[in-house]
């Protein structure tokens, strides 16, 4: 066996981003913060993904903070 499958990985990387997404938006920014690291950490350096990943992450102090792909509301 070679280890989980391409389409795991992105499957794991996009799940991991879900649920920073929704910690985020409950207002737990530390487990936010942990779930992005954790996408981050499996994303090749420059794929897309990693990069708004890296936006969410660096973003998570600043309330005016904006992305294209949610809303990025703090409660």
């Amino acid at each position: 066996m070679h280890g989980p499958s391409k389409a795991t990985a992105v499957a794991d990387q996009q799940a991991l981003e879900g649920f920073a997404h929704l910690a985020r938006a409950a207002g737990d920014k530390e487990l936010a913060r942990r779930r992005w690291e954790e996408a981050i950490s499996l994303y090749p350096t420059e794929v897309f993904e990693a990069r708004y990943a890296r936006h969410h992450l660096d973003s998570l102090d600043d309330p005016a903070a904006t992305c294209f792909r949610c809303a990025m509301t703090v409660r």
